[in-house]
């Protein structure tokens, strides 16, 4: 009898993690094809609006209006735009530093701010990916903290730099010092 009642929640919990979301999006491809339909991505059973990147960033499951099934890998796509479900509207993009993924942008103008997001022992996680005005790559991540990779990019700017000793390098500052740095270009 236990070995049932167990069995029973197992696959419970299975159906459960493998359930998918839909979500309204337009897929703008290489061959500037433009698609409009819904891209399927991974279910977190326990937070029902967080979205997996990973589900869906080096290959996604594309259903048009009339229901056909088409499978995308990234290095078709040039730009993939969707309303997650917080409400967020997000834009990833196929950069050739990335050809077998696509990455979400933050931030374009002088400089360019991705995030690239991967698997790591079965954690979803991510690297932010700065490039500079000469199309340099810096990596900020698990091993390269932000504010060493943001004074290397800033190197030449005193002011900019004692901002960056003197805050914590979240998301917000990491933006501030990137438009600081773009009104010195």
């Amino acid at each position: 009898m236990n070995k049932i009642i167990i069995l029973g929640i197992f696959l419970i919990f299975s159906l459960k993690m493998n359930s998918q979301n839909s979500l309204s999006s337009e897929i703008i491809l290489k061959t500037q094809d433009t698609l409009i339909g819904e891209i399927l991505t991974a279910k977190n059973p326990f937070d029902k609006e967080f979205i997996h990147v990973t589900s869906f960033n080096n290959k996604l499951v594309f259903h048009d209006k009339l229901g056909q099934k088409r499978k995308i890998k990234a290095q078709e796509i040039l730009e993939l735009n969707f309303t997650d479900l917080k409400g967020e509207k997000r834009r990833f993009v196929g950069i050739p530093e990335m050809k077998h993924y696509i990455v979400e942008v933050i931030y374009i103008n002088k400089i360019k701010w991705y995030k690239h997001y991967y698997t790591n022992y079965g954690t979803e996680t991510f690297t932010y990916m700065i490039f500079d005005q000469d199309n340099n790559r810096f990596n900020i991540g698990l091993f390269n903290s932000a504010r060493k990779k943001l004074k290397e990019i800033t190197q030449q700017n005193p002011d900019i730099n004692t901002f960056i000793e003197e805050n914590k390098m979240n998301e917000e500052n990491i933006l501030n010092v990137i438009k600081m740095y773009e009104a010195t270009l």
